[in-house]
Protein backbone atom coordinates (compact mmCIF):
# COMPACT_ATOMS: atom_id res chain seq x y z
CA UNK A 1 0.00 0.00 0.00
CA UNK A 2 1.24 3.48 -0.91
CA UNK A 3 0.55 6.07 1.79
CA UNK A 4 1.09 9.80 1.31
CA UNK A 5 1.05 12.14 4.31
CA UNK A 6 0.73 15.87 3.67
CA UNK A 7 3.13 18.51 4.95
CA UNK A 8 3.41 22.25 4.39
CA UNK A 9 7.11 23.12 4.17
CA UNK A 10 7.69 26.49 2.47
CA UNK A 11 11.47 26.08 2.33
CA UNK A 12 13.94 23.19 2.34
CA UNK A 13 15.82 24.97 5.14
CA UNK A 14 12.84 25.21 7.48
CA UNK A 15 13.63 24.27 11.08
CA UNK A 16 11.97 21.31 12.76
CA UNK A 17 11.07 23.67 15.63
CA UNK A 18 9.01 26.29 13.78
CA UNK A 19 5.78 24.46 14.65
CA UNK A 20 4.57 21.21 16.15
CA UNK A 21 2.85 19.68 13.12
CA UNK A 22 6.15 18.71 11.49
CA UNK A 23 6.98 16.45 14.41
CA UNK A 24 3.43 15.07 14.45
CA UNK A 25 3.83 14.09 10.78
CA UNK A 26 7.30 12.62 11.27
CA UNK A 27 6.16 10.55 14.28
CA UNK A 28 3.39 9.06 12.14
CA UNK A 29 5.82 8.34 9.30
CA UNK A 30 8.15 6.61 11.74
CA UNK A 31 5.31 4.52 13.18
CA UNK A 32 4.09 3.37 9.77
CA UNK A 33 7.61 2.54 8.61
CA UNK A 34 7.95 0.20 11.59
CA UNK A 35 4.92 -1.81 10.48
CA UNK A 36 5.46 -5.38 9.29
CA UNK A 37 3.11 -4.71 6.37
CA UNK A 38 5.86 -2.90 4.43
CA UNK A 39 3.91 0.23 3.57
CA UNK A 40 5.43 2.58 1.02
CA UNK A 41 5.45 5.90 2.86
CA UNK A 42 6.10 9.31 1.40
CA UNK A 43 5.44 12.94 2.27
CA UNK A 44 3.31 15.04 -0.07
CA UNK A 45 4.35 18.65 0.33
CA UNK A 46 1.67 21.16 -0.59
CA UNK A 47 4.23 23.76 -1.72
CA UNK A 48 6.33 23.20 -4.84
CA UNK A 49 9.89 23.67 -3.59
CA UNK A 50 13.23 22.13 -4.53
CA UNK A 51 14.01 19.10 -2.37
CA UNK A 52 17.30 18.26 -4.09
CA UNK A 53 18.80 19.10 -0.70
CA UNK A 54 16.44 18.09 2.05
CA UNK A 55 16.51 19.18 5.71
CA UNK A 56 18.19 16.61 7.95
CA UNK A 57 14.92 15.40 9.45
CA UNK A 58 13.67 14.31 6.00
CA UNK A 59 16.87 12.66 4.76
CA UNK A 60 15.45 9.11 4.99
CA UNK A 61 11.97 9.98 3.69
CA UNK A 62 10.73 10.36 0.11
CA UNK A 63 9.27 13.85 -0.38
CA UNK A 64 7.24 14.97 -3.43
CA UNK A 65 5.18 17.93 -4.51
CA UNK A 66 1.59 16.87 -3.87
CA UNK A 67 0.35 17.63 -7.42
CA UNK A 68 3.00 15.32 -8.88
CA UNK A 69 2.25 12.21 -6.82
CA UNK A 70 -1.09 12.26 -5.01
CA UNK A 71 -2.91 10.23 -7.68
CA UNK A 72 -0.40 7.37 -7.24
CA UNK A 73 -1.32 6.85 -3.58
CA UNK A 74 -3.70 4.27 -2.15
CA UNK A 75 -4.26 6.26 1.04
CA UNK A 76 -3.78 9.98 1.65
CA UNK A 77 -3.52 11.24 5.21
CA UNK A 78 -4.22 14.96 5.17
CA UNK A 79 -2.27 16.14 8.21
CA UNK A 80 0.34 18.85 7.76
CA UNK A 81 -1.26 20.60 4.80
CA UNK A 82 -4.65 20.63 3.11
CA UNK A 83 -5.38 19.34 -0.39
CA UNK A 84 -8.18 20.92 -2.41
CA UNK A 85 -11.47 19.04 -2.25
CA UNK A 86 -11.60 19.01 -6.06
CA UNK A 87 -8.32 17.05 -6.10
CA UNK A 88 -9.48 14.70 -3.33
CA UNK A 89 -12.72 14.04 -5.21
CA UNK A 90 -10.74 13.13 -8.33
CA UNK A 91 -8.48 10.89 -6.23
CA UNK A 92 -11.34 9.03 -4.52
CA UNK A 93 -13.21 8.46 -7.77
CA UNK A 94 -10.15 6.92 -9.45
CA UNK A 95 -10.45 3.55 -7.68
CA UNK A 96 -10.46 1.93 -4.28
CA UNK A 97 -8.69 4.82 -2.59
CA UNK A 98 -9.20 6.43 0.80
CA UNK A 99 -8.60 9.80 2.44
CA UNK A 100 -8.14 10.36 6.16
CA UNK A 101 -8.02 13.82 7.72
CA UNK A 102 -5.75 13.79 10.80
CA UNK A 103 -6.28 16.70 13.20
CA UNK A 104 -3.75 17.63 15.89
CA UNK A 105 -4.91 21.15 16.80
CA UNK A 106 -7.96 22.69 18.42
CA UNK A 107 -9.74 23.41 15.16
CA UNK A 108 -12.99 24.62 16.71
CA UNK A 109 -11.29 27.34 18.76
CA UNK A 110 -8.96 28.36 15.92
CA UNK A 111 -11.84 28.63 13.45
CA UNK A 112 -14.03 30.61 15.85
CA UNK A 113 -11.18 33.01 16.61
CA UNK A 114 -10.66 33.60 12.89
CA UNK A 115 -14.39 34.11 12.27
CA UNK A 116 -14.95 36.45 15.22
CA UNK A 117 -11.66 38.34 15.41
CA UNK A 118 -9.76 37.70 12.17
CA UNK A 119 -10.14 39.33 8.80
CA UNK A 120 -10.64 36.06 6.87
CA UNK A 121 -9.58 37.73 3.61
CA UNK A 122 -8.21 34.54 2.11
CA UNK A 123 -11.35 32.48 2.61
CA UNK A 124 -10.73 28.74 2.64
CA UNK A 125 -12.63 25.49 2.64
CA UNK A 126 -13.34 22.67 5.08
CA UNK A 127 -12.56 19.19 3.79
CA UNK A 128 -15.61 17.21 2.71
CA UNK A 129 -14.00 14.60 0.46
CA UNK A 130 -12.69 12.38 3.29
CA UNK A 131 -13.55 8.86 4.41
CA UNK A 132 -12.67 9.26 8.05
CA UNK A 133 -11.30 11.85 10.48
CA UNK A 134 -8.76 11.13 13.22
CA UNK A 135 -7.94 13.47 16.08
CA UNK A 136 -5.61 13.43 19.08
CA UNK A 137 -7.13 12.70 22.54
CA UNK A 138 -6.86 16.22 23.97
CA UNK A 139 -9.32 17.46 21.33
CA UNK A 140 -12.19 15.12 22.27
CA UNK A 141 -14.14 17.39 24.61
CA UNK A 142 -14.25 20.45 22.35
CA UNK A 143 -13.96 19.02 18.84
CA UNK A 144 -15.55 15.57 18.60
CA UNK A 145 -19.06 16.74 17.70
CA UNK A 146 -17.70 19.69 15.72
CA UNK A 147 -15.68 17.36 13.49
CA UNK A 148 -18.54 14.95 12.88
CA UNK A 149 -21.00 17.66 11.87
CA UNK A 150 -18.64 19.87 9.89
CA UNK A 151 -16.92 17.11 7.90
CA UNK A 152 -19.94 14.79 7.57
CA UNK A 153 -17.96 11.69 8.53
CA UNK A 154 -16.97 9.49 11.43
CA UNK A 155 -14.49 11.15 13.81
CA UNK A 156 -12.19 8.80 15.74
CA UNK A 157 -9.89 9.60 18.63
CA UNK A 158 -6.44 8.07 18.06
CA UNK A 159 -3.42 7.80 20.40
CA UNK A 160 -1.05 10.74 20.59
CA UNK A 161 2.28 9.87 18.97
CA UNK A 162 5.52 11.20 20.41
CA UNK A 163 9.18 10.31 20.43
CA UNK A 164 12.04 12.06 22.20
CA UNK A 165 14.24 11.79 19.11
CA UNK A 166 14.36 15.47 18.11
CA UNK A 167 14.51 16.74 21.69
CA UNK A 168 17.37 14.37 22.37
CA UNK A 169 19.22 15.49 19.23
CA UNK A 170 18.88 19.14 20.25
CA UNK A 171 20.05 18.40 23.78
CA UNK A 172 23.16 16.66 22.45
CA UNK A 173 23.81 19.62 20.12
CA UNK A 174 23.54 22.13 22.97
CA UNK A 175 25.78 20.04 25.23
CA UNK A 176 28.33 19.88 22.44
CA UNK A 177 28.12 23.65 22.04
CA UNK A 178 28.99 24.16 25.69
CA UNK A 179 31.97 21.83 25.39
CA UNK A 180 33.22 23.78 22.36
CA UNK A 181 32.86 27.08 24.18
CA UNK A 182 30.08 28.42 21.97
CA UNK A 183 28.02 29.47 24.98
CA UNK A 184 28.94 31.39 28.09
CA UNK A 185 30.16 29.34 31.04
CA UNK A 186 27.75 29.03 33.91
CA UNK A 187 24.63 29.09 31.72
CA UNK A 188 24.45 25.36 31.22
CA UNK A 189 21.53 23.64 32.89
CA UNK A 190 22.51 22.33 36.31
CA UNK A 191 20.32 19.43 37.40
CA UNK A 192 22.03 19.28 40.78
CA UNK A 193 20.45 22.50 42.06
CA UNK A 194 17.65 21.93 44.54
CA UNK A 195 15.65 24.97 43.41
CA UNK A 196 14.48 24.87 39.82
CA UNK A 197 13.79 27.54 37.22
CA UNK A 198 10.50 26.81 35.46
CA UNK A 199 10.09 27.97 31.86
CA UNK A 200 6.77 28.32 30.02
CA UNK A 201 7.37 28.21 26.27
CA UNK A 202 3.91 28.96 24.92
CA UNK A 203 3.90 31.16 21.80
CA UNK A 204 1.04 33.30 23.24
CA UNK A 205 -0.68 33.44 19.86
CA UNK A 206 -4.25 32.52 20.79
CA UNK A 207 -6.34 31.32 23.71
CA UNK A 208 -5.18 27.70 23.48
CA UNK A 209 -1.51 28.60 23.14
CA UNK A 210 -1.35 31.00 26.04
CA UNK A 211 0.76 31.01 29.19
CA UNK A 212 -1.91 31.91 31.76
CA UNK A 213 -3.01 28.41 32.80
CA UNK A 214 0.52 26.96 33.26
CA UNK A 215 1.44 30.17 35.10
CA UNK A 216 -1.40 29.60 37.54
CA UNK A 217 -0.36 25.96 37.95
CA UNK A 218 3.10 27.15 39.00
CA UNK A 219 1.54 29.74 41.31
CA UNK A 220 -0.64 27.11 43.02
CA UNK A 221 2.43 24.95 43.52
CA UNK A 222 4.47 27.87 44.86
CA UNK A 223 1.83 28.66 47.49
CA UNK A 224 2.55 25.30 49.08
CA UNK A 225 5.66 24.63 51.15
CA UNK A 226 6.99 22.15 48.59
CA UNK A 227 6.77 24.80 45.87
CA UNK A 228 8.59 27.37 47.96
CA UNK A 229 11.29 24.83 48.64
CA UNK A 230 11.88 23.71 45.06
CA UNK A 231 10.88 26.63 42.77
CA UNK A 232 13.47 29.35 42.21
CA UNK A 233 11.72 31.45 39.58
CA UNK A 234 9.33 31.32 36.65
CA UNK A 235 10.25 32.51 33.17
CA UNK A 236 7.70 33.08 30.40
CA UNK A 237 8.96 33.15 26.82
CA UNK A 238 7.37 34.99 23.88
CA UNK A 239 5.83 37.44 26.34
CA UNK A 240 7.17 40.79 25.18
CA UNK A 241 3.72 42.02 24.15
CA UNK A 242 2.16 40.73 27.37
CA UNK A 243 4.20 43.00 29.63
CA UNK A 244 2.37 46.01 28.12
CA UNK A 245 -1.05 44.44 28.51
CA UNK A 246 -2.72 45.96 31.59
CA UNK A 247 -5.23 43.13 32.03
CA UNK A 248 -2.54 40.45 31.89
CA UNK A 249 -0.36 42.33 34.36
CA UNK A 250 -3.37 42.80 36.65
CA UNK A 251 -4.09 39.08 36.62
CA UNK A 252 -0.47 38.35 37.47
CA UNK A 253 -0.58 40.82 40.34
CA UNK A 254 -3.84 39.30 41.62
CA UNK A 255 -2.17 35.94 42.11
CA UNK A 256 0.87 37.49 43.75
CA UNK A 257 3.21 37.49 40.76
CA UNK A 258 5.15 40.72 40.33
CA UNK A 259 6.20 41.07 36.70
CA UNK A 260 8.95 43.35 35.50
CA UNK A 261 11.67 43.66 32.90
CA UNK A 262 15.01 42.14 33.75
CA UNK A 263 17.98 43.55 31.88
CA UNK A 264 19.87 40.42 31.02
CA UNK A 265 21.92 40.01 27.86
CA UNK A 266 20.98 36.99 25.78
CA UNK A 267 23.25 36.90 22.73
CA UNK A 268 25.00 33.77 24.01
CA UNK A 269 21.86 31.93 25.03
CA UNK A 270 21.98 28.38 23.76
CA UNK A 271 18.53 28.57 22.23
CA UNK A 272 19.70 31.26 19.77
CA UNK A 273 22.30 28.85 18.34
CA UNK A 274 24.72 31.75 17.89
CA UNK A 275 28.44 31.38 17.46
CA UNK A 276 30.49 32.61 20.38
CA UNK A 277 30.19 36.37 20.54
CA UNK A 278 31.66 39.06 22.76
CA UNK A 279 29.40 42.08 23.23
CA UNK A 280 31.07 43.93 26.10
CA UNK A 281 28.50 46.71 26.56
CA UNK A 282 25.57 44.28 26.74
CA UNK A 283 27.43 42.06 29.20
CA UNK A 284 28.47 45.04 31.35
CA UNK A 285 24.94 46.45 31.50
CA UNK A 286 23.57 43.00 32.29
CA UNK A 287 25.76 42.83 35.39
CA UNK A 288 25.12 46.37 36.61
CA UNK A 289 21.56 47.30 35.59
CA UNK A 290 18.60 46.60 37.86
CA UNK A 291 14.95 47.64 37.89
CA UNK A 292 13.87 49.91 40.76
CA UNK A 293 10.42 51.28 41.63
CA UNK A 294 10.07 54.68 39.96
CA UNK A 295 6.72 55.86 38.66
CA UNK A 296 4.19 58.69 38.95
CA UNK A 297 2.38 57.17 41.92
CA UNK A 298 5.37 57.17 44.24
CA UNK A 299 5.23 59.71 47.04
CA UNK A 300 8.19 62.02 47.74
CA UNK A 301 8.96 59.96 50.84
CA UNK A 302 8.98 56.73 48.81
CA UNK A 303 11.20 58.28 46.14
CA UNK A 304 13.63 59.46 48.81
CA UNK A 305 13.65 55.97 50.32
CA UNK A 306 14.50 54.45 46.90
CA UNK A 307 17.33 56.96 46.43
CA UNK A 308 18.77 56.30 49.87
CA UNK A 309 18.77 52.54 49.54
CA UNK A 310 19.87 52.52 45.89
CA UNK A 311 22.80 54.74 46.80
CA UNK A 312 23.59 52.62 49.81
CA UNK A 313 23.57 49.30 47.92
CA UNK A 314 25.47 50.73 44.94
CA UNK A 315 28.50 51.05 47.21
CA UNK A 316 28.50 47.37 48.18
Amino acid sequence: MKIGITLGLKSNTESIWTNGIKQNVLMLVDLLKRSKKDYEICILNIFDIDFTEKPYYLKDIDVFYVKDKFMEMDLIISMGGQILDSDLKKFRESGDKKVVSYKCGNNYVLSMEEILFGESKNGGEFEQEIDELWYVPQQYEVNNGYYKTLHRTNALMVPFLWNQKFLHEKTVEIESGFRKGLYKKGWQYDNTKEKKIIGIMEPNLNIVKFCLIPTMVVEECYRDEIGKKYIDKLRITNANKLKDNKLFMAEMKAVGINCGIQYEHCHNRSYFNCDKQYLPISELESKHTVSIPFHEKLTKEEIQKVIIYATKFSKL
